[in-house]
């Protein structure tokens, strides 16, 4: 029967002498250096892991990760996620597959415009979310932002002069025909300068210049007879000082005159109006102010030459 313990000097101890399961850690010496040839056969690329057993049992790693028999552990392709790179990684742009393109350049992890680059084109047209409302400006220094197609704006405020190239021209109303309407009534397109209102003014009455510089409703009736008229009021100023726009030039609609197209239109006898019939008593001022295109639409271009009938 085999035995652990101190064996007889003159006896050589074989496995056969010691008892199946008795030996235990203390009775290794701690520098045995046992070779890893000795241990139970480990299969190719697996590893030694504890089980729920707290036992330990050879494993191929897997999911995301494996190990080669060199020891060598890799990453599955399609893996790594946003969330496992660290917040501050600072990953450098050189190591992604980023691309700088045209006219620009990557310079460690900064994406600059070639100083060369005179201009940044794109195929298709900007859409309304390529520059927003809050943009900003955009300032071409001395140069200019040229195109062959409409340019839609809100109101547009020149620091320096409006030039118009040889055979280009300002079309007043875009497509539009003097024969189509102004959507709403009083109103109008064209030319228009700003003024103060001397007194109430409203929408739709001629008006003429006084001694202050200011605009009021201007008249043809003897014995309340004005200045020529300047053109057409296109907002109300109520009180003295108020903004008006006067249309110089330009159509306007006002549904109520009943005009013929074709004829002219006249500074009326009473205060800012218009009509079709000259005035005719001795006295009065005749002064057009405009041609119907409709019966209730002029082509406001004022004459300043004034008549007195008599």
């Amino acid at each position: 029967m085999g035995y652990v313990g101190q064996a007889p000097a003159a006896a050589a101890v074989t496995s056969a002498d010691i008892t199946d399961l008795a030996i235990v850690n203390a009775d290794v010496n701690a520098s045995a250096a046992i070779d890893y040839s000795k241990l139970a056969a480990l299969s190719d690329g697996n590893i030694l892991v504890g089980n729920g057993s707290n036992v330990a049992v050879s494993v191929n790693p897997s999911g995301d990760v494996d190990v080669s028999n060199a020891g060598v552990f890799s990453i599955a392709s399609d893996s790594v996620v946003n969330a496992d790179v660290k917040s501050d990684a600072a990953i450098a742009i050189s190591k992604t597959a980023l691309s700088a393109g045209t006219g620009l350049t990557l310079s460690t992890n900064t994406l600059n415009v070639d100083a060369s680059q005179t201009g940044i084109t794109s195929v298709g047209a900007l859409d309304a979310g390529s520059i927003t409302s809050n943009f900003g400006n955009i300032d071409t220094g001395s140069g200019t932002i040229d195109t062959t197609g409409a340019v839609s704006t809100g109101a547009l405020s020149p620091a320096g002069d409006l030039a118009i190239a040889d055979a280009k021209y300002i079309k007043l109303g875009a497509a539009r025909m003097a024969t189509i309407e102004p959507a709403g009534e009083p109103s109008g397109y064209g030319v228009v300068i700003g003024f103060d209102s001397a007194g109430s003014v409203s929408a739709g009455d001629a008006v003429y210049i006084n001694g202050s510089g200011k605009v009021a409703q201007a008249n043809a009736q003897v014995g309340s007879v004005t200045d020529p008229a300047i053109g057409i009021a296109t907002n109300d100023g109520g009180s003295d000082g108020d903004d008006v726009y006067v249309l110089t030039h330009g159509i306007w609609r006002m549904d109520a005159e009943g005009f013929t197209a074709g004829d002219p239109v006249y500074v009326g006898e009473s205060a800012g109006a218009l009509t079709a019939t000259a005035p005719s008593t001795d006295g009065d001022y005749v002064q057009r102010i405009g041609i119907a295109v409709s019966d209730d639409c002029v082509l406001v271009m004022p004459s300043i030459d004034v008549i007195e009938h008599a």
